[in-house]
């Protein structure tokens, strides 16, 4: 699928990776939050000018009394397992038509164990 279809389902709380891109297992969004109850975002209109930088409120959770906003951002999960916090995408990634849920990408044998395990 190409970036924006894949862009649509990340933004709606799915993981998404590339084919044969083996650096990232999965591309992840991680809701932004703010100083506010959950009950009042689920009551806000869908943008709160200023206070998320005009982003949808449906992209934020409800942080602590006086906490500072957070945006949200993107994280990814290497083949290792480690995060990798703000992950931006290439123009490679953007004009990449083989994007899908993560959940549908194999990875090789040798990226999920190691070469030394697979020989």
């Amino acid at each position: 699928m190409k970036f924006s279809e894949a862009l649509d389902l990340a933004l709606a709380g799915q993981a998404i990776a590339r084919e044969g891109n083996y650096a990232y297992d999965r591309i992840f969004l991680v809701k932004g939050s703010i100083a506010s109850t959950p009950r009042s975002i689920e009551d806000a209109p869908e943008h709160s000018a200023g206070e998320t930088s005009d982003l949808p409120l449906k992209y934020f959770e409800a942080g602590d009394e006086n906490t500072a906003t957070r945006l949200p951002r993107f994280d990814a999960k290497d083949c290792n397992g480690n995060t990798v916090v703000g992950w931006t995408p290439e123009l490679v990634d953007m004009l990449a038509e083989d994007w899908d849920l993560a959940e549908n990408i194999s990875i090789p044998f040798e990226q999920e164990f190691g070469a030394e395990e697979a020989a």
